[in-house]
C-alpha cells in the first residue's frame, strides 16, 4: 500500500510538471472591513471586491477629493498664500484632527497639502476650500461634481474634510476610482510618500510644527511597515469606523487598494493581505499580437495621378505585453488604427505611415507605430506617361454646333436692338413734348398781353395777342394774329 502511494504521487508530481498546470492558488484573503475593493492602478481591473458599491461614510479619505480639486486649480504652482478665515479654523468640533492654525494665518499650497494628507488637519481642509470655492459648502459641491465626472455612482460631499453628515457618502468603488486619478499627479505621490513633514513658524505661531504621517503602513518603526506601499489616506469617525486608502506598487504591478469601516488597526491588516494577494495575481500578458493585423493603402505619384497607383501593406512596428493581473480581460482591449486614406511616392520600406492606440475601458495602454512594408520610388517626369493632350475640337465646338449659338447670339443682337429702339422713341417723344409746352402763350390778366417766351424768334413772331370781352365781362383768348 506505501509503494502505490509513493507512485501515485511520483506520477502526481510528473503529470504537473509536464503538463504546467498550478495546482496551488492563492485563496482569497479574509478581511475584517466591511467594504473593500482590489484594482490594478493603471488599468482599473478589479482583482478582488466586497461591497464595493455599498455607500458608507467615508470620514477624512474624503480629502482625496479635496486634494484632486486643488492639484487641478493650481496647475503646479504651490505658491499661492492660503488665508485662515475665523470660520474655517472655529467651525470645526474641538477634538477633530487640526494642526492648531489661528485665525489671520497663513500657509502656502504646498504646506496645505502636507498638512490634509500627514496630518489630516480639517482646519487646514476648510482654508483651502475657501480658498478656491469661496465657501466650504460651494467646494463641496464642486467636490460632488468632479467625482461624477469620474464616474462615480454613488458618492456625495457636503464637505471638505469629511466629518460626520448624513448626506455625506461614497463607496469603496468610486474612492478606487478617485485614488487613481489622483495618482496621475506626480506631486501627489511625492506627497502621501513623506513620513514627516515641518512647518516653519508663521506670523501667529513661533514655533515649529511637526507632521507626522497618520498612515503606519509607511513609517518603518511601525509594525505594519509594508515596503511596497508607497502612500495613502487614512480615516475615522464614530460612525464611519476606520478607513484607508492605498496606492502600492511592486516591480511593474501598481495596486490601488480600499477598505471602509474596518476595526482599529483593521485597515492595516486587510490592506497588507489585499496587495500580497494581488500582487500574486499580476503576470506578463500578451495584450497585442502585430501579426494579427495588416492593412492596404494606395500610394500615388501625385494627386493628380489616377493611373499610377501603388498598394502596399502596413503592419504593425511590434508586439505589446504587460504585466497585469489575471482579471484583466484581452478581448475589452480596443485597437485604433490612425492611417491616412492615401500616401504620396516616394515611400520607403519601414517608413513610418501611421499608428495605432490600445485603449482598455477608456484607459490608455500603448501606442504602436504603424510601417510601410514595401518601397514606392518617385518616377520621373521623362519617364512618366504621357500627358494627354485635349484636341482643339474638344474644346471649339464643331462647324455643325454653330447654327444653335449663331442663334442664340441673334436673339440677343434682336433683343438689345429691340431696347436701343425704343428708348430712342422715347428720348424723342420727351423732347417734343417738351418743346410745345414752350411754345404755348400764356394768359396773365383781363385784356392784357404779357410775353412768356423764351425764345427770341418767337417773341419776334408773336407781336401781340388780341382779347375779346365775353358777355360774362372776362377776358377770353379768341384768336392770334399775326402782323408782319
Amino acid at each position: 500500500m506505501r509503494r502505490f502511494f509513493i507512485k501515485f504521487l511520483t506520477a502526481a508530481v510528473i503529470a504537473t510538471v509536464l503538463t504546467g498546470t498550478d495546482t496551488y492558488a492563492a485563496p482569497q484573503p479574509e478581511i475584517s472591513a466591511e467594504a473593500a475593493i482590489l484594482v490594478d492602478a493603471g488599468t482599473g481591473s478589479v482583482i478582488y471586491s466586497k461591497n464595493a458599491q455599498t455607500s458608507l461614510y467615508p470620514a477624512s479619505i474624503t480629502k482625496l477629493m479635496t486634494i484632486l480639486l486643488t492639484l487641478e486649480f493650481a496647475g503646479g504652482d504651490y505658491s499661492a498664500a492660503v488665508n485662515f478665515s475665523e470660520n474655517a479654523v472655529n467651525s470645526l468640533p474641538w477634538d477633530s484632527s487640526s494642526i492648531a492654525m489661528y485665525p489671520g494665518e497663513t500657509l502656502t499650497l504646498e504646506e496645505c497639502f502636507y498638512a490634509i494628507l500627514l496630518a489630516s488637519a480639517n482646519e487646514v481642509a476648510n482654508a483651502v476650500a475657501e480658498h478656491i470655492g469661496g465657501s466650504s459648502e460651494n467646494f463641496a459641491v464642486m467636490m460632488s461634481n468632479r467625482a461624477k465626472e469620474l464616474g462615480c455612482a454613488n458618492t456625495n460631499f457636503t464637505n471638505p474634510h469629511g466629518l460626520h453628515d448624513e448626506g455625506h457618502y461614497t463607496c469603496a468603488g468610486d474612492m478606487a476610482i478617485i485614488m487613481r486619478e489622483c495618482i496621475k499627479h506626480p506631486d501627489f505621490i511625492r506627497f502621501i510618500q513623506t513620513s514627516r513633514y515641518d512647518i516653519a513658524p508663521t506670523q501667529k505661531q513661533p514655533d515649529i510644527r511637526i507632521m507626522n504621517n497618520t498612515n503606519k503602513l509607511i513609517q518603518q518603526n511601525s509594525e505594519f511597515y509594508t515596503e511596497e506601499v508607497i502612500g495613502g489616506k487614512t480615516g475615522f469617525t464614530d460612525e464611519a469606523g476606520h478607513t484607508l486608502v492605498t496606492y502600492a506598487q511592486k516591480g511593474d504591478a501598481k495596486l490601488v487598494c480600499v477598505v471602509m469601516k474596518t476595526p482599529k488597526n483593521g485597515i492595516y491588516t486587510d490592506t497588507r493581505s489585499l496587495i500580497n494577494y494581488g500582487f500574486e495575481k499580476y503576470k506578463e500578458t500578451d495584450i497585442f499580437n502585430a501579426d494579427s493585423y495588416t492593412a492596404k493603402l494606395p500610394v500615388m505619384q501625385n494627386s493628380s495621378d489616377t493611373e499610377n497607383i501603388t498598394e502596399i501593406e502596413v503592419k504593425p512596428q511590434r508586439s505589446v505585453s504587460l504585466f497585469l493581473p489575471d482579471s484583466f480581460n484581452v478581448s475589452d482591449v480596443e485597437q485604433t488604427p490612425i492611417l491616412p486614406k492615401k500616401l504620396f511616392a516616394p515611400v520607403t520600406e519601414g517608413e513610418k505611415v501611421g499608428h495605432m492606440m490600445l485603449m482598455y475601458n477608456g484607459v490608455f495602454l500603448a501606442d504602436i507605430d504603424l510601417l510601410s512594408c514595401a518601397r514606392v520610388d518617385l518616377i520621373p517626369v521623362s519617364t512618366a506617361a504621357p500627358a494627354q493632350i485635349t484636341p482643339v475640337s474638344a474644346i471649339i465646338p464643331a462647324a455643325a454646333n454653330e447654327p444653335e449659338e449663331d442663334t442664340s447670339r441673334k436673339e440677343i443682337i434682336t433683343v438689345a436692338a429691340f431696347i436701343l429702339f425704343v428708348f430712342i422713341l422715347v428720348v424723342i417723344t420727351f423732347r417734343l413734348t417738351s418743346k410745345s409746352s414752350r411754345y404755348r402763350p400764356r394768359i396773365s390778366g383781363y385784356g392784357s398781353y404779357r410775353p412768356h417766351y423764351s425764345s427770341r424768334r418767337i417773341r419776334s413772331k408773336y407781336k401781340y395777342l388780341y382779347i375779346k370781352p365775353n358777355v360774362s365781362g372776362r377776358s377770353t383768348p379768341e384768336r392770334f394774329k399775326h402782323k408782319s
